[in-house]
């Protein structure tokens, strides 16, 4: 049985609120009218919260924790990155864009995810497209030389960082990088700087051939050789010639010759190679004295140049 409330009877009786008094019961009609009215008001609100958390539920099911690495354009990538490393990079970034929200607290992991990539040396920026995807702004490490370890061959940068890779003899050439011998010092895994200063006078050297045409004629670079006051003399190795640089770039004058002169008599050495090596095994040439020198010995190593006879070239 239903009630209605009653005002007026409630200021009559005086004692009690109007809100508290009761009128005449309502008629069967009319309760079977609200009864009704709850029913359908009541399956509403049922199916809309039902319906509510199947779209939710969807929602959850089709929308990607993360975006695709697909989303993320590295705009500034150099040409020399290769598939891999590119793909990897992206990945990196999709992965920190966490519910596919654009947020500071997720770009800013995105650019300490990079950071922290052995291929990245700086991240410039990341921006959010209007299309939903990913601009990244960064400075990468350029493989420029392979190093000769202990396990293996492992890639370095200008900086002496080392890069993701560990290499066997046979991949060496498809490497198409010169190869760093003698490093005393071990590697400390990729993303490190490898120490000593044989690894930097290489790599010092590295730098100055880079861009010369006859850069790729160049297989080997030896840091073993050293002079009295234990400094680095570098040897370089090519197919036919064992060449005899000297002090690294810059640390030679005014003893031996300038890095102009010795890079002058390089490319000599390179294009008649196959003449100064006359069928044998390969001499040893210094260009680093006042006259450049062709020294045959029967092992033709990078031995003291004691052994064999020297003549001038």
């Amino acid at each position: 049985m239903g009630w209605r409330l009653g005002k007026k009877a409630a200021m009559a009786r005086g004692s009690r609120p109007w809100f508290k008094s009761l009128s005449r019961p309502s008629t069967p009609r009319q309760l079977l009218g609200l009864t009704a009215g709850a029913a359908v008001i009541g399956a509403v609100l049922v199916g809309w919260h039902q319906g509510r958390l199947c779209l939710v539920s969807y929602a959850q099911i089709q929308a990607p924790a993360e975006i695709n690495a697909d989303q993320v354009h590295l705009v500034n990538a150099p040409p020399w990155m290769d598939h891999l490393t590119h793909e990897e990079l992206r990945r990196t970034v999709a992965l920190q864009i966490h519910r596919r929200s654009y947020s500071s607290a997720n770009l800013r992991h995105a650019v300490a995810a990079l950071n922290g990539n052995p291929w990245v040396a700086d991240v410039d920026r990341i921006r959010q497209r209007r299309d939903g995807g990913i601009d990244v702004l960064a400075d990468y490490r350029q493989p420029v030389a392979i190093v000769a370890g202990a396990s293996g061959y492992h890639r370095v940068d200008n900086s002496a960082t080392e890069l993701p890779g560990l290499f066997v003899t046979s991949q060496l050439p498809a490497l198409d990088l010169p190869v760093i011998e003698g490093v005393q010092s071990p590697a400390k895994g990729p993303g490190n700087v490898w120490r000593g200063d044989d690894l930097v006078d290489a790599l010092s050297l590295v730098k100055v051939l880079r861009g010369q045409p006859f850069f790729h004629q160049i297989t080997k670079i030896d840091v073993t050789e050293r002079d009295a006051e234990q400094r680095v003399r570098l040897v370089l190795l090519s197919s036919h010639v064992q060449i005899k640089w000297g002090l690294a770039p810059g640390l030679g004058e005014p003893i031996e010759r300038d890095t102009a002169t010795k890079l002058q008599r390089l490319a000599r050495v390179l294009r008649t190679q196959r003449t100064i090596a006359n069928g044998g095994p390969p001499p040893i040439v210094e260009i680093f004295g006042p006259t450049a020198l062709v020294r045959h010995t029967p092992q033709s190593s990078v031995q003291p140049d004691s052994a064999g006879y020297a003549r001038q070239w």
